[in-house]
């Protein structure tokens, strides 16, 4: 496992690109961390060979650098505008997990095979569909930061950091999401009152 470095993480903060939508492929074939990258629906990678010119190693998926040419990054976070922004949570670890998915019923199974951040009974509990997904997931990212936790798990053999996992209660994701999207969030397991209810950790 690789840590980003003091530069990266400036460019990245410069760009207003989160460290949950960058992916560790240390030690991975192109292809395997192309295809985790895939699964995951990861934006961007480091760890990997060093660009010839500058020898930077934040790239695309398809391998461009975006350090030297910084017109990759909107073009990358183009095709992401329109997604689910959810709110999952794993009872056993007592976990909230806020992120966006194109495919919100494959961003489940792919959690839950994974053992996202050390879990494998993630339940998926709320979303809404929304125009300029990112910058939604960012903003409640942004209001649960006192509640942000580090967690990890293996891909390929690899160790892979986690950072939009929160320890806190479902109805702190809830509020913000449901503030922005109002009429557009769907409650994804029985009912807001269940949720509340079961996925109350603190």
């Amino acid at each position: 496992m690789a840590e980003l470095t003091q530069e990266q993480l400036r460019f990245l903060r410069s760009h207003k690109i989160q460290r949950s939508d960058v992916f560790d492929g240390t030690g991975m074939t192109q292809g395997g961390y192309q295809k985790a990258m895939k699964d995951l629906e990861k934006s961007f990678v480091y760890g990997v060979t060093p660009c010839l010119k500058e020898g930077h190693t934040l790239r695309t998926k398809a391998g461009h650098c975006i350090q030297c040419d910084v017109r990759k990054i909107a073009f990358q976070l183009r095709s992401k505008t329109k997604a689910h922004v959810y709110i999952a949570g794993s009872y056993k670890l007592k976990l909230i997990k806020v992120g966006s998915s194109i495919d919100i019923d494959d961003r489940l199974r792919k959690l839950n095979e994974y053992k996202y951040g050390g879990a494998s009974d993630w339940k998926m509990l709320a979303s809404a569909y929304q125009d300029k997904a990112g910058r939604i997931e960012n903003y409640i990212h942004d209001k649960l930061k006192q509640y942000s936790v580090e967690g990890s798990y293996v891909r390929e053999g690899q160790q892979q950091q986690c950072y939009e996992l929160f320890q806190c209660n479902f109805d702190d994701a809830f509020k913000p999401l449901k503030a922005i999207a109002g009429k557009f969030v769907r409650i994804r397991c029985a009912s807001e009152k269940q949720a509340q209810t079961a996925y109350s950790f603190r």
